[in-house]
């Protein structure tokens, strides 16, 4: 049930009940299997506490007979919850590393803006000789997800040529890059934000939130990294762009109902998430 929750994106209702098993008096005691789900669910939530709590229990326990799998979960779970540095740890001490561990830390450093790190883990994946390296695009053939993260880091590390390179083999087998989404999650549900989106009700608002939010940052002196957006698009056009991105929308939505005479004010109970690369400016997760 909670691998099924987790997989179904009802991460919520996977922690609940795993904390359930938990207040069992010791009768269902969760296996490495179980401890895996709860993590992919705490990554989906960016719940810090809650995965270093399962680290914890992992640790005291020594979930030997899957550590690996255990662990590239793990890996994820920092990684998606603001703590790279953590997840670097954790990968760094493996005894083995395999396809998922090598992807698992890159994706990471990827959303956290650090390509440089995560071209280098890439270089020293191959020089290790690691079979990943070539897997990273044999065995996903068809998925867009390796495709992207390639790019991304080679984007983050402005090689651009590269860049390219990736966007044209991508082109030629006639894989499509999945459009990045946000979530926001409170009181009253979860809504989903993609980029450029204007099919909320409450769109106007929304931007006219986020435009306000652009125009006073840029007043304390924020200046836009257009670095990180299209190299081949003007400086107007890559403003544009990061403007739209699916986590501004989401944060000005969370913003918008949580202001004073919101209808339903969420207050401490929003937290907003995303499933793409994080952005350079406007950074909140869920503790």
């Amino acid at each position: 049930m909670i691998g099924g929750y987790a997989q179904h994106g009802e991460a919520n209702d996977a922690l609940e009940l795993f904390s359930w098993m938990f207040k069992q008096d010791g009768l269902v005691k969760p296996n490495s299997f179980t401890i895996s789900c709860a993590l992919i669910a705490c990554a989906r939530l960016a719940a810090l506490r809650l995965g270093r709590q399962i680290h914890a229990y992992i640790f005291r326990n020594h979930f030997d007979s899957a550590f690996l799998y255990v662990a590239n979960c793990l890996i994820d779970m920092y990684a998606k919850s603001g703590d790279i540095d953590v997840a670097r740890f954790v990968f760094d001490n493996l005894k083995q590393k395999n396809f998922v561990s090598w992807t698992s830390i890159m994706t990471g450093y990827g959303m956290h803006g650090r390509g440089e790190e995560a071209l280098e883990v890439f270089e020293e994946m191959r020089r290790l000789g690691e079979h990943a390296a070539k897997q990273l695009l044999e065995l996903n053939s068809e998925n867009d997800g390796s495709y992207t993260l390639l790019s991304n880091i080679y984007a983050n590390a402005r090689r651009w040529k590269d860049v390219a390179r990736v966007r044209s083999l991508m082109k030629n087998i006639g894989i499509r890059k999945r459009p990045g989404c946000s979530w926001v999650q409170g009181k009253k549900g979860t809504t989903t934000f993609y980029v450029a989106d204007k099919t909320h009700p409450q769109s106007k608002q929304i931007y006219e939130i986020l435009r306000v939010l652009i125009q006073r940052i840029k007043v304390l002196g924020y200046v836009p990294e257009t670095s990180f957006a299209l190299h081949d698009v003007d400086d107007e056009e890559k403003d544009d762009l990061l403007f739209e991105h699916s986590e501004k929308l989401a944060l000005a939505y969370g913003i918008l109902i949580s202001a004073p005479g919101a209808p339903h004010p969420n207050h401490q109970e929003l937290a907003c998430l995303w499933g793409l690369p994080q952005c350079h400016y406007l950074h909140i997760h869920d503790h």
